[in-house]
């Protein structure tokens, strides 16, 4: 009984490895049909299987890029020999649309790293992850008013004073208007919470 399992479990791992031969052979023969029908450059076929096997390469990190698109057609820009990609160019080249078809055009050097100059200290996420506090918010100032004409002046919350700015004018019925600004103390330590 142990015999004719051991058995079946072998003869499953061979139709296995069988079905996957036959798999490799169907890609092989659907690729080489490709390069027989001129589908694919036989190149640039093997050069970005090259590339997706070592994607640290130095030709895969180039520090170059393509530049923008001319905004008016350059004279004879379509009459250029054209590419498909970086492999076809010279090494200071890239394959990169002109505006009419792809070329090999002169690369454009990315910009400049900016760094900090005080680096903001980080907060740890957990596992890879880090934080970063963005920029400081400037909180919007509530408007206030101290006009009293019938209607009830906009008071700021506590801890906060209203800083008049517009004066108005009473006469013709226009009230003035400010900003709440924070209490300060004699010291200047702010008042709020107290």
């Amino acid at each position: 009984l142990k015999r004719n399992s051991e058995s079946t479990k072998d003869l499953t791992v061979f139709l296995l490895l069988l079905l996957l031969l036959l798999l490799l052979l169907l890609l092989v023969g659907r690729v080489w049909k490709m390069l027989k029908e001129g589908r694919v450059k036989r190149s640039t076929f093997f050069q970005d299987y090259e590339d997706s096997l070592h994607p640290h390469s130095a030709h895969y990190q180039k520090n170059d890029r393509c530049p923008p698109p001319s905004q008016t057609l350059p004279e004879r820009a379509c009459e250029v020999p054209s590419c498909r990609s970086d492999s076809e160019c010279e090494k200071h080249k890239r394959c990169c649309y002109n505006g009419c078809i792809y070329a090999c055009l002169e690369s454009v050097p990315p910009p400049p790293v900016l760094d900090w100059l005080i680096q903001p200290k980080p907060r740890w996420l957990g596992g890879n992850g880090w934080l970063l506090d963005g920029p400081e918010e400037v909180l919007q100032a509530e408007t206030c008013s101290t006009t009293e004409d019938g209607d009830d002046p906009l008071h700021c919350p506590t801890g906060f004073e209203c800083h008049i700015i517009h004066p108005g004018n009473a006469a013709e019925g226009i009230p003035n208007q400010g900003q709440c600004i924070k209490l300060r103390g004699n010291s200047g330590e702010l008042l709020v919470g107290r």
